[in-house]
Parts: C-alpha cells; structure tokens; sequence
C-alpha cells in the first residue's frame, strides 16, 4: 500500500511552528529575567539614593543662614584656634601642625560661638580634604573631626579626642582604608570608620562607633544636622549617624579639629538654622 507523498512545505510546516514557540517562550524567560533584574537594579538604587534624598530633604527644609565662611577673605575672624595654629592658605583653612606655647595633646581645634545660646537647632555643612601626603607629620591618619552644640571647650587633655571641661558632640572621620585607629594599626578599616561622642564637662558619656564613613583620602563633604533630639551626620551624600539623644546637649557653637599632626583643611562651613514647630522648642525652656 503506498502512502501519498507528503510535499516539502508540508513538512516543513510543522517545524517552523515548533520553532516558533519554542522561540515565543524563550522570548517570554528572557522578558521576565530582565524584569526581575531591572527591578533588582531599581531597588538597590533606591536604597543607595534614599539617604541622598533624606539629606537633600534636610538641606531643603532649613531656615535661614546664621554662619558661613569661604575662607576668601584671607582670615579666620571669628575663630578660636585651641593648642595649635591654623591658617587661611588660598581660601582653605590649615591647620598645619604647629603647636602653641604650652600647647597639650596632639590634637588641634577651631571653634565658633561656644556656648551661644541662639544656637540650638542646626544644621551645619563643610568641605574637607584629609589627603595628609607622604611627607608629612603622620603620613597615615586620614581623619578630620567635627564639633556641633559646643557649651564649653577648655584646653584639651592629653587624651586624643577627649578635651578637658568640654561639653558637645564630636564627630570623627576616618578615610576607608586607614589602619584602625583604636588598635594601634593593628588591622585596616576598608570602610574607614565614624565616631559620634558626647562629652558633658569633660566626660565621655556616650560614643558610638561605625566601620563605615563613605570617606575617601582626599575632598569630602559633610553635613551634620542638630535638631531636637536628633543627630543626623552624612558624608558625601550617604547618611552615616542618625542618633536619638534622651538627654541632649541643647545649644552652643561649631568646631573643627585634626588629630595628631595630620594636615588637613576645611573650606565652605555653612550653618542654617532649623525652623518649625516639630523640633519641641519647649523642651528647650533651661540652659543645659
């Protein structure tokens, strides 16, 4: 018996169909792999930018400027430098590892309104380089320090980052990279490391530590924003301190400050004040 000879497109016909649907599903995996990874990629940037955001939040809900200084006048009118000298070097303020007269610690410090009352909610901002090329007094300290509701600031003690008599917030930048500062250099902080302290009358009472400040070996910037209870700290963009005091020191000035004899400079230190009722102005009836 013979069959009726199939023709060559009706072959055919069936094989192009197979492979259309096997190309229609691959196309479908394909379109929902993408997905799935456009949405990852989404989410993950969303979380990168929502600090960025929340800072571009902070900065756009300020009051009015109450301090700023570029530095292009040439002068640091206005300034207290405490154990070491600085100076305005091509608009950027130095502080170059020469000591006072019976200067104690390592450490040097330049501070503005201590212990001004109007000062309470703020937020301030400033750019730093840490770079401290080879050449210079300790080549491997990549830190600057920054100094927020500052009452008092006596002469500091020979403890690194522990004046005498003071009471503020201190917060310290470590660059990534950096040996670790608490160990001696005993090991490398590849994300470098920030440190909130609070001091009341010369006592550490609080400190908490990071090993993450998004800070690199060179230009960075910072903000550091006092509002209320809250201390929020970002660098370059990334928030790195967001801390809820029971007990907060309510008022007083700004400082910057170098550890050791690291040369470091500071540039466009802005400070708004934070305005509004959400800031619980009654809570802030006394003086301490």
């Amino acid at each position: 018996m013979r069959f009726p000879r199939l023709s060559e497109a009706t072959c055919v016909a069936p094989r192009l169909q197979m492979l259309a649907m096997k190309a229609a599903v691959l196309a479908l995996i394909l379109f929902a792999t993408s997905f799935v990874a456009a949405q990852t990629v989404v989410n993950h940037g969303s979380q990168n930018l929502s600090s960025q955001k929340e800072e571009h939040t902070a900065q756009q809900k300020v009051g009015p400027i109450i301090f700023q200084d570029y530095f292009t006048d040439g002068n640091d009118n206005g300034w207290v430098q405490i154990n070491r000298a600085w100076h305005v070097i091509l608009g950027h303020y130095i502080q170059d590892g020469d000591y006072f007269p019976n200067a104690l610690g390592r450490g040097g410090y330049s501070l503005t309104h201590i212990g001004d009352k109007s000062w309470r909610d703020y937020v301030m901002s400033a750019t730093f380089d840490i770079t401290n090329a080879p050449g210079l007094p300790s080549p491997d300290v990549h830190t600057a320090n920054f100094f927020v509701r500052t009452q008092r600031f006596k002469q500091p003690g020979f403890d690194v980052g522990s004046p005498s008599g003071g009471t503020f917030y201190e917060v310290s930048i470590w660059a990534k990279g950096v040996l670790d500062p608490r160990t001696g250099g005993a090991n490398v902080l590849p994300e470098g490391l920030v440190i909130f302290a609070k001091f009341v009358n010369g006592v550490q009472v609080l400190r908490v530590d990071k090993e993450h400040s998004n800070s690199v070996t060179g230009t960075n910037s910072i903000t550091i924003k006092a509002a209320g209870k809250r201390i929020q700290v970002w660098a370059n963009g990334e928030q790195v301190v967001d801390f809820t005091d029971p007990k907060p020191i309510r008022f007083g000035g700004i400082g910057l400050s170098t550890t050791w004899e690291a040369e470091v400079w500071f540039d466009n230190v802005i400070v708004n004040r934070v305005d509004g009722p959400s800031h619980h102005e009654h809570e802030f009836r006394d003086d301490h």
